[in-house]
């Protein structure tokens, strides 16, 4: 792998854009579960910290159990995490306040296990690779501070590494997908999306005349097959990534407006979005190229 690849400076707006909506996702994330932060986290709720650490899906350190029990202690950790999450979608202390969402993530997840998905999982990826990069270097208020107060900002260039591991997180979830789904007999029979339109409790909007008739189901059965492949190997591909993109966004804003699930959409876009064209310029390119990643 080429070291141009993964260390050559390239603008922060890219990853700045991922960074703001993942941090939206993580505001959403924490706004959903203060309701019931007792019932779902606390030392009295549906799962005790203990049954919690015998879960399989363990994800981590279980750092919200050794809270007090009063509830006041729960109640701050989940003020601090919202204003981790603010300050990520914002910009300011940016780094600091993206690794404090990766943590309070983290922490919940540990908490509770019962409650996670795969957007949960990925959203957590993805905060771990943006508290690792400059993406608040770009459309934040640190940006913003520093030109009010006449400092000389940070430059705006910054090395793609954590970029290239969110792409990286992003084929592989494609391509385990495809694999994962060819192992069942409704994505192979093309039947898939039939069953996957009946589940009630995630039916957002009904469309009959699509999920009801056999080829219109099998086209969007094996058509979900061939563009999650697509998206997982040719998104690298300079010339199909403008195309893909449309495509891969239309497909899960049209998943949005059918079904339920909860942010798994959303951050998927988010990260799907590391791979817009940045604007920005190397210094280890000629002037006037572009990044092609």
């Amino acid at each position: 792998m080429s070291l141009v690849f993964l260390f050559a400076p390239e603008s922060a707006r890219t990853l700045a854009i991922v960074r703001i909506l993942a941090g939206v996702c993580s505001l959403a994330y924490g706004l959903a579960i203060a309701p019931d932060l007792a019932r779902w986290f606390g030392p009295q709720g549906v799962l005790s910290a203990a049954a919690a650490a015998r879960l399989p899906a363990q994800v981590g350190f279980d750092v919200i159990s050794m809270l007090p029990g009063d509830g006041a202690a729960l109640d701050g950790f989940h003020a601090a995490f919202m204003l981790a999450a603010a300050g990520m979608t914002l910009g300011f202390w940016a780094r600091a306040s993206t690794a404090g969402v990766f943590f309070g993530l983290l922490a919940f997840h540990a908490r509770n296990p019962l409650l996670l998905s795969r957007g949960d999982a990925l959203l957590r990826m993805v905060t771990l690779y943006l508290a690792f990069s400059g993406a608040g270097r770009a459309l934040s208020l640190d940006a913003w501070l520093q030109g009010r107060q006449g400092t000389p900002p940070a430059s705006p260039l910054i090395a793609p590494w954590p970029r290239r591991l969110i792409q990286i997180q992003v084929s592989v979830m494609y391509v385990c997908t495809v694999f994962w789904k060819l192992g069942g007999d409704l994505w192979v029979d093309g039947s898939a999306v039939y069953y996957a339109a009946r589940l009630e409790d995630l039916q957002r909007l009904a469309v009959p005349l699509v999920f009801d008739h056999a080829a219109p189901v099998r086209l969007l059965t094996w058509g979900t097959l061939a563009l999650e492949l697509a998206l997982g190997l040719l998104l690298w591909v300079p010339r199909l990534r403008r195309p893909l993109l449309a495509a891969g966004i239309a497909f899960h804003l049209s998943i949005e407006l059918t079904m339920n699930l909860f942010l798994f959409q959303w951050v998927v876009l988010a990260a799907l979005l590391s791979f817009a064209k940045n604007r920005g310029h190397s210094t280890c390119r000629k002037p006037g190229t572009h990044d092609q990643f």
